[in-house]
C-alpha cells in the first residue's frame, strides 16, 4: 500500500488558466494597465513572470521584482488569495 498520493496540477488534472490570468490581470491593474480579455493574458502561462511582464507590457526589471510590490510580487500575493482557487 502507498503512503503518499501525488497529483499533477499543472494542467493535467486541472486547468490553471483562469487563476493565472486573473492574477496577472490584478497585477497589471495595480500598475495602471487594464486588460479585460483574459485570453490575451494566457501568454503568461508557462514562461517566467518577469520575462512576460517585460516582453508583453514593457515593465522594467525593477517593476517586475517580487519585493516592494513589483509585478511578480503583486501576482504572487493575489495568487495566495482568490486567484489560486480558480482552476477550471
Amino acid at each position: 500500500m502507498f503512503e503518499y498520493c501525488l497529483f499533477d496540477l499543472d494542467g493535467t488534472l486541472t486547468d490553471p488558466a483562469e487563476g493565472i490570468t486573473k492574477s496577472v490581470q490584478y497585477a497589471l491593474r495595480r500598475f495602471g494597465a487594464e486588460e479585460p480579455d483574459l485570453k490575451k493574458l494566457e501568454v503568461f502561462i508557462g514562461p517566467p513572470l518577469k520575462e512576460s511582464f517585460m516582453e508583453y507590457y514593457g515593465f522594467s526589471r525593477e517593476q517586475t521584482g517580487r519585493d516592494g510590490g513589483g509585478g511578480s510580487g503583486v501576482y504572487r500575493g493575489h495568487g495566495r488569495g482568490a486567484g489560486s482557487v480558480s482552476s477550471g
